[in-house]
């Protein structure tokens, strides 16, 4: 789908909260041991799925250089309270004051005219409202919608949302994608996209491009449109959480899912990667079979970014 004129806004459900990247220096370099020490290609096979993909207690995050260049950090913890965006005075509206369900989020967008705020309480509720905060009430704006607009954030060209939710047989539901915007009274909401599978986060990759997780697939949301940037098989479930997606210097997508990252570029069979502690878990050192060893040190050799 394309954007119609003026600003444009995408809404993506669930928005975890947002970890800390490491320093330049902390962070691998291609120049100073390879691309990624400590990691080795892999096929994609049961023990590296059951061994790998496991991002319950913690998780290896992604994070760009200054040239472009891809790297993981250090395994992050689970974050452990919900994003609870604030919101001024002490007289907040019932619907949007601290809610009884516990890890409920609230991402709040403030305009001319007063507050955008999107609540997330889970399988339990959420909502998109509107509140003049010399208001007592709030006006909630998908109230006729199917699915509530469970996220919001605002980008160069708009503000964005995302309406759907990742919750027990959740992947075979959809993802709605919104145009928020400031009518002549009040607010509009449009859809612009239905995506397949739910949404599980938006990543902000730059001020003109969010990057939306679904539970099948990476898209990327620009003032052209909602186009697919990678896909992955059934079963997989990418990380959550922050910097569990990025983007490289020649567009090629990354996604951890936990101990195992995928690269996918476009026009190519996606390239995966396992942190070698995991497969090495159970002291069973993974078999010859399973590692691309000549794909290794290719790799490994390279003083470049990943290879096209």
């Amino acid at each position: 789908s394309t954007f119609g004129p003026g600003l444009l806004a995408l809404l993506v459900a669930c928005a975890p909260t947002a970890g800390t990247a490491p320093t330049t220096s902390a962070r691998s370099s291609t120049r100073e041991a390879g691309p990624w020490p400590d990691w080795i290609p892999t096929d994609l096979n049961e023990r590296v799925l059951s061994r790998c993909t496991d991002s319950s207690s913690s998780y290896s995050a992604l994070s760009t250089d200054k040239s472009g260049r891809v790297a993981p950090f250090a395994s992050v913890a689970k974050p452990k309270s919900a994003r609870w965006d604030p919101l001024p005075g002490a007289e907040v509206p019932l619907e949007l004051s601290q809610a009884a369900v516990p890890g409920t989020r609230r991402t709040a967008l403030r305009d001319d005219a007063g507050w955008l705020v999107a609540m997330d309480a889970g399988e339990f509720g959420g909502g998109l409202y509107a509140w003049d905060e010399r208001a007592s009430s709030a006006t909630q704006l998908d109230a006729a919608l199917p699915e509530a607009i469970r996220w919001i954030g605002r980008f160069d060209f708009g503000i964005v949302g995302v309406a759907g939710l990742c919750h027990g047989e959740g992947c075979a539901l959809t993802t709605a994608i919104y145009d928020i915007r400031r009518a002549a009274a009040g607010w509009s909401v449009s859809r612009l996209a239905e995506l397949q599978g739910c949404p599980i986060r938006v990543i902000r990759a730059s001020g003109d491009e969010a990057l939306l997780l679904t539970c099948r697939a990476l898209h990327s949301i620009t003032a052209s449109g909602v186009v697919p940037v990678a896909e992955w098989q059934e079963g997989l479930h990418p990380v959550p959480w922050e910097a569990s997606a990025v983007r490289d210097s020649t567009g090629a997508a990354y996604v951890s899912f936990g101990q195992m990252i995928g690269r996918f570029a476009a026009q190519t069979t996606p390239r995966w990667f396992a942190r070698r502690s995991c497969l090495q878990a159970r002291g069973s050192e993974v078999g010859p079979a399973e590692v691309r060893m000549g794909d290794a040190q290719q790799i490994f050799a390279a003083d470049a970014p990943w290879p096209k």
